[in-house]
Order: structure tokens, then sequence, then C-alpha cells
């Protein structure tokens, strides 16, 4: 015999549930076992938790270079019980929260990005809005700041990574909600930069000759000896090296008399030598560089000054044109 019943469960607080009125049909004595499961079950239905924010904020990798990686960011609300919706091209992508970011890729190019503050009491008409330009450049990293200048109407800034760094600490990533938007793709992984090996750099030659070799005392043309030793000097690199990079003609004076006259005789010797060098086949892919330095770094010290002839011979080694050869040897 089948009968037909209206059973009406009551939860916990006493009062009758609006789910809890069944239908049902029983046959033989099943009744009271059936109650029993179905009010359990009703009891014991298990709590769903949903997480809004995942890992805190930490510097991201390198875009690849077919990719641009976006950081989108809400570090201040002025409506911060409010999310605010992120439409790309007019597709939902994320809803921020304060304390919020989302970090995406996208391939080059420009996007329309609209932010929209609880745009679910609008029925979500603001992917239909136009949004910003962004640019999102292949290989780089653009950080958009979330600014709510007037409530509700919030605006993408673009920033440094520095001013990121600084604004994002203890942001933390919003993963409550699944991306939709179709110009969001997977991040490639970029590619190490191939290190870039150092080429060894010849080490320069410098070859010291004595200034009473190439100039009477005190004064800067040549005498037949020094025509002699520079004609030598040019034979030998062109016969020593492949190619010469650049040359450097130093001259120095001894401390005997004023320290400008010396600075200016020490520039005129070395200019001096590198026209001649110049003039007579020496070739020098970065040219010849003359510099006179005067009485500085003397090769021998403790001489006198007075102009006697013992001084003088003293300091025969000070005076001196030092040529430094840098270039490829044979």
């Amino acid at each position: 015999m089948r009968k037909f019943l209206m059973i009406q469960y009551m939860n916990k607080a006493g009062t009758q549930s609006k789910a809890a009125q069944w239908p049902i049909f029983l046959q033989t004595g099943a009744l009271a076992l059936g109650l029993c499961g179905l009010a359990a079950a009703t009891e014991t239905a298990p709590q769903v938790s949903i997480e809004m924010f995942g890992d805190a904020y930490a510097r991201p990798s390198p875009a690849a270079a077919s990719q641009a990686k976006i950081l989108m960011y809400r570090a201040q609300a002025l409506t911060p019980q409010s999310p605010a919706n992120i439409y790309l091209n007019g597709q939902y992508h994320a809803s921020l929260l304060k304390g919020g970011f989302t970090e995406f890729c996208v391939e080059s190019g420009r996007a329309a990005v609209n932010v929209v503050v609880d745009d679910a009491n609008r029925q979500h008409a603001g992917k239909l809005e136009a949004g910003q330009s962004i640019e999102m450049p292949a290989g780089s990293t653009v950080y958009l700041r979330l600014r709510e200048m007037v409530p509700g109407k919030p605006q993408l800034q673009n920033v440094t990574s520095a001013e990121a760094d600084a604004e994002m600490v203890g942001i933390r990533r919003q993963i409550h909600t699944v991306s939709r938007a179709a110009v969001v793709k997977d991040c490639a992984v970029a590619k190490a930069p191939t290190p870039v090996v150092p080429v060894a750099q010849p080490e320069p030659q410098k070859i010291s000759m004595q200034a009473d070799t190439l100039f009477e005392f005190g004064k800067s043309e040549l005498r037949n000896s020094g025509y002699a030793t520079l004609d030598s000097w040019i034979q030998q690199f062109n016969a020593s090296y492949s190619s010469i990079e650049r040359v450097k003609v130093l001259g120095y004076t001894d401390a005997i008399g004023p320290n400008q006259l010396n600075a200016l005789l020490s520039q005129r010797r070395a200019e001096v030598v590198k026209e001649y060098l110049t003039t007579h086949g020496l070739k020098s892919k970065n040219g010849i560089e003359a510099e006179g330095r005067g009485s500085m770094e003397l090769a021998k010290t403790g001489c006198a000054i007075k102009p006697t002839p013992e001084n003088k011979e003293c300091h025969a080694p000070n005076r001196r044109v030092v040529m430094v050869i840098t270039g490829s040897k044979k």
C-alpha cells in the first residue's frame, strides 16, 4: 500500500527549513530510516572556504623577449570594501581588493584596460566602457598602480619598478577569481642572456727615450740623433705589430726651472714626437695622442734643482719621452 506524506524538517534553530519539504512515496516500513539519513546529511554539510589572497609580492622574473609582463596592484582604496574589476579589451580578468595584485603576460602591443569598482551592482556594465589604452612592449615589465582619486573612479598609473617595490610591501596575489581575457597568456620563461666574454686586451708596450738624445737642453727642436732614434723605432713597430690600436706620447722634464715652463716644454716635445711619428709611417687605428707631464713622476729623485752642470747630469733620467703602444703583435 502506498501513501503520500508531506514531511517538514526542522533546522537547528527550531524553525522550518524552506528546503525541507519533500513529497515522499513510501512502501512498507522505510520511513524512519530515510528521514534519519536525510536529517544527518543536512546537518553535516561541509562549509566551503574561498581564499582571497595568495603569496606575497616578490620582484618578478624578467619577461620573455616576445611578451610583456604586467603587474597591477591596489595598495590604497577609497572604497576598500568594494572590489575593482579589471577588464582587458572588454573581457573580465580579475577583481582586485585593497592589498591585492595581479601578474600576467600578454603579447606585445596595446590593450584597452578598464577598471570598475563595485561593478556587480551595475550588472557588469563596466566591460562595455572604453577604458585606458596601455602600451605593453615586448621584453618589458609594466607596473600599473590602481589609484582612486575620486571614490569609485580608479585610474591606472604607470610606475617604475622601484616605486612598485616600495609600495607593494605586504601586497598579496589576488587568487579568488579566474581570468577570462583572451589577451592573457601563460608567461614564457625568459632566456638567460648570453654571457659576454671579455676580449683580452694586449698589454701596452712602453718605450722610454732619453730627451737629451732627441733634443738640446731646454729646447723642443729635434736634433739629428733624434731623427735617427725615431726612425729606428718606427721601423721596429711596423715590423713587430700586425696592427696598432693607439699610441700615446708622454713628455717629461727635470725639476730644474719653473713648473709652468717645464709643463709647456714637455707638451711641445711630446707634440713634436707625435708629428714625426705620424708623418713618417707609423699608423695607428685610433690616432696618436700627445701629453706633457712636466716634472711629474720623476724617474730619479734626490737631485738638486739649481741649474749647475752636476745637477743637469743628475736629472738626465728625468728628461725623457715615453711612447705607449697598444696593438696586436705578429
